[in-house]
C-alpha cells in the first residue's frame, strides 16, 4: 500500500477519501456527489497504478498512423512538443506511443502490410475476373506517379473496388514501361492469371501497355488475352473530350499547350479560343 503515485502514496490517497466521508457524517446529494467524484478519480488513479486498466498503445499507435495518412501529415508530426502536450494532457501514458518519425514510418509500412494481406484474400474469393483501372499523373514534385486500382465482385457478389498501390514510373510513359510496373503489382496480389479487362483514358501508351501485359503473361507461359477485346476506354475520359471539342471547337488542343493560359480563367480561354 505505499507505493509511490508521484508524491503521495496510495493509503493517503486512499485516507483522503474516507476523510471527507468522516468530517461529514450528514448524508446530503452534494456531498454524495463529491464523494462519487472523489471515488472516480481514486479508481482511476489506483487503476493506473496497479495496471487495472492497460492501456491499448497498440490501438492508439495505429490510430494515430491513419490520422497521419488521412491528413497526409509528414511522419515527424509525431515528435510535435505540442502535439505530445495534447497526449500527455488526456492521459500522461499516451505519449508512449508518439514514436519517432522513423518509427512511425515503419508503422505505416507495417499496416499497410497487414491490409495488403486483408485485400489479397478478399481477391482470392472474388467471383469475377479482376478488372485493373490504372492511370499516370506527375507530383508536385516531378516525379511520374501511377495507381492501380483492382474492381471485382467479391463472395456476396458486391461490387468491390481497392487502391492496391502508387508507384513510381522511371523513364518515358511508354506502354512497355508502365506495363513493367504494373505486371509485378498485379503477381504481389495474385491476380495476373485473373486479369479482365483494363479501363484508362484514351492515351496511346494505355493501349500499348495492355497488349505488353498479354506479352509478359505468355512469356512466363500463361495464356494471355486479346489486348484489343481486353481494353475499355473511360466514359468520363471520352465526355471531358467531347465537351471540350463543343466550348473550344477544334483549337482545344492548342489552347491547351499554350503556356500563357495555364492560370487563365475558363472565360478568358473560350475568348482566346474565338480569335485564333
Amino acid at each position: 500500500m505505499e507505493r509511490l503515485y508521484g508524491n503521495v502514496t496510495i493509503a493517503r490517497i486512499i485516507m483522503s477519501v474516507a476523510q471527507l466521508v468522516l468530517n461529514d457524517p450528514t448524508s446530503t446529494p452534494f456531498t454524495e456527489y463529491l464523494i462519487q467524484r472523489r471515488q472516480r478519480i481514486l479508481n482511476n488513479q489506483l487503476s493506473t497504478i496497479t495496471g487495472d486498466h492497460r492501456f491499448a498503445f497498440d490501438i492508439l499507435r495505429k490510430l494515430i498512423v491513419e490520422w497521419i495518412m488521412d491528413r497526409l501529415h509528414s511522419f515527424n508530426e509525431t515528435e510535435s512538443e505540442a502535439l505530445r502536450k495534447i497526449f500527455e494532457y488526456l492521459d500522461p501514458r499516451s505519449t508512449n506511443a508518439l514514436m519517432s518519425k522513423k518509427t512511425t514510418r515503419s508503422d505505416v509500412n507495417k499496416y499497410f502490410e497487414t491490409a495488403k494481406v486483408t485485400v489479397k484474400e478478399h481477391l482470392s474469393l472474388a467471383r469475377s475476373r479482376i478488372h485493373i483501372s490504372y492511370d499516370l499523373w506527375t507530383s508536385p514534385n516531378h516525379k511520374a506517379m501511377i495507381a492501380i486500382v483492382a474492381h471485382w465482385t467479391s463472395e456476396d457478389y458486391e461490387v468491390k473496388t481497392a487502391l492496391l498501390t502508387i508507384r513510381e514510373v522511371h523513364g518515358e510513359h511508354t506502354g512497355e514501361n508502365i506495363a513493367n510496373v504494373v505486371y509485378p503489382v498485379l503477381k504481389e496480389y495474385n491476380i495476373h492469371d485473373r486479369f479482365g479487362y483494363f479501363v484508362g483514358d484514351n492515351a496511346t501508351n494505355n493501349d500499348t501497355s495492355v497488349e505488353w501485359l498479354n506479352q509478359l503473361l505468355r512469356d512466363e507461359g500463361y495464356d494471355g488475352f486479346e489486348p484489343d477485346r481486353r481494353r475499355l476506354c473511360c466514359c468520363a475520359h471520352e465526355m471531358q473530350i467531347a465537351i471540350k471539342g463543343l466550348l473550344f471547337g477544334p483549337k482545344v488542343k492548342e489552347l491547351e499547350k499554350y503556356s500563357a493560359m495555364m492560370n487563365i480563367i475558363d472565360e478568358e480561354k473560350r475568348e482566346y479560343a474565338k480569335r485564333k
